[in-house]
């Protein structure tokens, strides 16, 4: 996964403030980009170059408005 693109989509209310961050399962976050503003169809993405992952379950959170919602990924050697 180590330089690979991501792109993450979420869905929130249209112009919604949405923030994400992303961090391995039951440690604090590694990384937080930079707050999003979602667009008229309440769509808001955000795209990062993934670094060194090692491999194991990560939780990703966004918030928008002040509402979350939270996933857990697998990344695999």
């Amino acid at each position: 996964m180590a330089g690979q693109v991501v792109t993450l989509t979420a869905q929130a209310s249209p112009g919604a403030s949405c923030a994400i961050s992303v961090g391995p399962l039951g440690e604090p976050f590694e990384r937080s980009l930079s707050p999003r503003q979602a667009d008229t169809s309440g769509l808001v993405s955000w795209t990062w170059t993934a670094a060194a992952v090692d491999p194991g379950d990560y939780r990703v959170v966004v918030v928008c408005n002040g509402a979350g919602a939270s996933s857990v990924i697998t990344v695999r050697p």
